[in-house]
């Protein structure tokens, strides 16, 4: 990519938000070409280590200086100074973070590359926040809440339907109930089935269902309970946040079901938690929550960090896995570490 290409511009965000800027900058890039030709030196560079989905946002330290220096380095004979940080649920040889920079002076498109690269390699240690699991979360998220006067919101990152996760584990409902969370709400749980019992039986009702737990995930098992259905909808409504402000949403037949103090939504298709619309179409203010579990790694954070005490990340079973560790990956280079300053991937003999 990094040689046949001419020049580049990634996204600086991640949630993605930076769409029209990215294409500014496309424009940009292009134009200058016109002007000066095509570039005459290219470099790439690739990181030692793959970096946690949950660690790439780029609202905090440290992806948020990184994207930030990416901006600054451009100029002069650097036509443009690209970091991925790449997706590690992929199987490919050059998986993880990268450097491409694209320019006219080989010397100095090197060195840019040279010094980015060795900055980012120099924040290793500092990719990490602390990965809780479901009773963790809860109670933390409990504690936090008693005296603050926003939601707080946990990650269900490994049940993400952006990185493939089914959308139907009960992992964060089970411990929301079992330690008696209180104006505790959930989405999106994708259920067909008891979407659609919930229609059947209307809005008031009590409908006694298995809940989720419908992929056959290890870990994850259908959550039986007795609920009341809230509201009901068809699952159209317009998101309005900055990650996918202005799509419509379809999600088939949709309802808000309660029980013990927790309210889940449940739809008949996935959708990652994106956007507050996906509460509030269903009569529900997500300010007024003091506990928010939402299906997303990160992308959940450009709408619903701006209300939130504080930002919790939870390790329930599901389908996408945060831990590369546990990935069998065959095409991954030797020698990667599978995490920051983690264990070394060595290949298994074919």
């Amino acid at each position: 990519m990094a040689q046949l290409s001419d020049g580049m511009a990634i996204y600086r965000t991640y949630p993605h938000v930076d769409r029209p800027q990215t294409g500014s900058r496309a424009a940009r890039i292009l134009s200058e070409i016109l002007q000066r030709g095509r570039p005459t030196a290219r470099a790439f560079r690739k990181l030692p280590f793959l970096i946690p989905l949950n660690f790439q946002c780029t609202l905090v330290s440290p992806s948020k200086d990184i994207v930030e220096r990416s901006a600054s380095g451009e100029g002069g004979d650097i036509l443009d100074l690209c970091y991925g940080a790449g997706f590690p649920p992929s199987d490919l040889h050059d998986c993880g973070p990268g450097v491409i920079v694209h320019g006219y002076s080989q010397a100095a498109v090197d060195a840019a590359a040279d010094r980015f690269a060795g900055y980012i390699e120099g924040l290793e240690a500092t990719f990490a926040q602390p990965l809780l699991d479901p009773d963790e979360a809860v109670l933390k998220a409990m504690r936090i809440a008693a005296r603050a006067q926003r939601p707080v919101v946990i990650a269900d990152t490994q049940d993400n339907p952006g990185c493939g996760g089914s959308g139907d584990t009960t992992g964060m409902l089970e411990a929301l109930v079992r330690n008696k969370a209180q104006k505790a709400a959930l989405c999106v749980l994708a259920d067909p089935h008891a979407a659609a019992a919930a229609h059947k039986a209307g809005v008031g009702a009590s409908i006694t269902v298995n809940l989720g737990g419908i992929a056959p995930i290890p870990g994850v098992k259908p959550f039986h309970g007795t609920f009341r259905v809230a509201r009901l909808s068809d699952g159209r409504f317009l998101c309005k946040g900055p990650c996918v402000g202005g799509r419509e949403a379809s999600l088939g037949p949709t309802a808000l079901l309660v029980i013990d103090g927790v309210s889940i939504v449940v739809a008949s298709k996935r959708m990652q938690a994106y956007d507050l619309e996906i509460f509030r179409h269903l009569g529900l203010e997500p300010t007024e929550q003091q506990i928010l579990v939402v299906k997303s790694t990160c992308h959940f954070r450009a709408d619903f960090e701006p209300i939130a005490e504080k930002v919790l990340v939870a390790i329930a079973p599901g389908g996408h896995l945060v831990d590369a560790r546990k990935y069998p990956y065959r095409y991954l280079r030797a020698g990667v570490r599978l995490e920051p300053l983690g264990p070394v991937f060595e290949p298994k003999p074919a």
